[in-house]
């Protein structure tokens, strides 16, 4: 979906553009005609939230869009070219040469290299909020640097947009706000923005290292076959997980496609086989590599296939997103759905894969979306009960899904991504006072 969204310089795509038809059909108190509804609504997501670069043709495929919506339309792509221009003439870090990009990181990286240090000590492990990594190259065993994924619960951290091809200053600020301010153990990236700046990232995981924060990477596949863009984002993601000595020591993962199987950029069937191309390259690095998608869209392909990906990726990573379905009217009671999904993946895998949710929240305002519920509560009350929600269930997700629970990422960082949805307002200070409990 890109949670998808608009391009700015916290961007992200907020890629729920069909998550609302979607829903709906988890909902036994959806009609027919309401689902038909939500369907041309969610064709419109899609287009609303395309990159700029391919905006014109989005736009051609609009005409049975209302005059609000298009208005809608042409203020979120304003918005992600205002805030794209602002990034590139306000930080002249930003290199324009892909050549001289790549030179640049490559020094950096060989720098410190030379400064080997050894794994964490012991009772420590990376990314613990009591654990500060050291300067250089880690080295030594992943099992010893890692934090066990079974002592891994509640809150992890931020979906972050990169469509904006943020500079490495940006990156750095952001990610150390979110991990002195708010606890962040991770960072979930999704964009475009490896097909435009190959060492784009080596960026993340410099900038995220500093910070002292862990990495959930992603292949961005987009929503349209005739797209093959992600070949060269999809290459140079590869290239830093060979070649970057530190890529073994921050990533923690690697997703082909947010919501494939959904959105379908590629067949189901050649989604399988990127999925084994992708762990042929992470997991001699030890990266674990699967796919994040929501429940419904298993419903998309065949029981085979569905159970031929569950089969192939290393781990279970989910979108939940209650509050467009309507199945809640309040974010504290929406644990209904969430256990519900919770169930079914478990189901789906036999209770032996790490459970992570990796798209989860509740809008402040629906002046972008719509729920399909007219009794829904959109303010940030209910936000910050879902946030509630979520902390009082710590404890009963480990009993379900087992594995020592389940982590999630509040979707999405930057409230420019899309109105309501996003923590951060463009003033820098959160919508809410945002609490997530990082243990239970």
């Amino acid at each position: 979906m890109k949670l998808l969204l608009p391009t700015s310089p916290s961007s992200s795509r907020l890629d729920w553009h069909a998550l609302i038809a979607v829903a709906l059909v988890f909902s036994s108190l959806a009609t027919t005609a309401l689902a038909s509804s939500i369907s041309d609504q969610s064709n419109d997501m899609r287009k609303r939230h395309s990159n700029p670069l391919i905006r014109k043709s989005m736009e051609d495929m609009t005409k049975r869009a209302s005059a609000d919506v298009r208005q809608q339309r042409r203020s979120v792509n304003s918005r992600r070219e205002n805030c794209k221009a602002k990034t590139n003439t306000t930080d002249t870090t930003v290199t324009t040469s892909t050549t001289a990009a790549a030179t640049s990181t490559t020094s950096e990286v060989a720098k410190s290299s030379t400064t080997p240090i050894t794994t964490p000590k012991s009772g420590s492990c990376f990314p613990s909020l009591g654990y500060t990594p050291p300067s250089g190259t880690p080295s030594g065993s992943l099992d010893s640097w890692w934090c066990d994924s079974n002592d891994e619960a509640g809150f992890l951290g931020f979906s972050y947009g990169t469509f904006a091809c943020q500079s490495k200053s940006q990156l750095s600020a952001d990610f150390k706000k979110m991990r002195s301010t708010f606890n962040t153990r991770y960072v979930r990236v999704y964009g475009e923005c490896q097909g435009e700046r190959a060492t784009f990232l080596d960026d993340i995981i410099e900038a995220a290292y500093e910070n002292g924060m862990g990495v959930m990477a992603l292949v961005w596949l987009g929503w349209d076959t005739s797209d093959t863009s992600w070949k060269s984002r999809m290459s140079h993601i590869e290239a830093t997980i060979k070649n970057n000595p530190l890529a073994p020591y921050v990533i923690r993962s690697v997703d082909v496609g947010s919501e494939p199987l959904l959105d379908q950029p590629v067949s189901p069937s050649a989604l399988l086989t990127l999925i084994q191309q992708m762990k042929a390259v992470a997991s001699p690095k030890g990266i674990p590599v699967g796919i994040s998608d929501m429940r419904y869209s298993y419903s998309k392909i065949s029981d085979s296939l569905a159970k031929q990906i569950f089969a192939a990726s290393d781990h279970v990573h989910a979108h939940e997103l209650s509050f467009l379905s309507g199945s809640a009217t309040t974010g504290e009671a929406a644990w209904t759905s969430v256990q519900s999904d919770l169930k079914w993946f478990s189901t789906q895998t036999g209770g032996k894969k790490k459970i992570t949710i990796t798209q989860t929240g509740w809008p402040t305002n629906q002046n972008e979306w719509k729920s399909a519920s007219k009794k829904v509560d959109d303010s940030v009350g209910s936000a910050q009960g879902y946030v509630e929600m979520l902390n009082s269930h710590c404890s009963d997700m480990k009993t379900i899904a087992g594995n020592g629970g389940v982590g999630w990422f509040w979707q999405t960082w930057s409230a420019e991504d899309l109105s309501g949805w996003g923590l951060i307002k463009s003033n820098g200070q959160p919508q809410f006072s945002f609490k997530g409990a990082t243990s239970c």
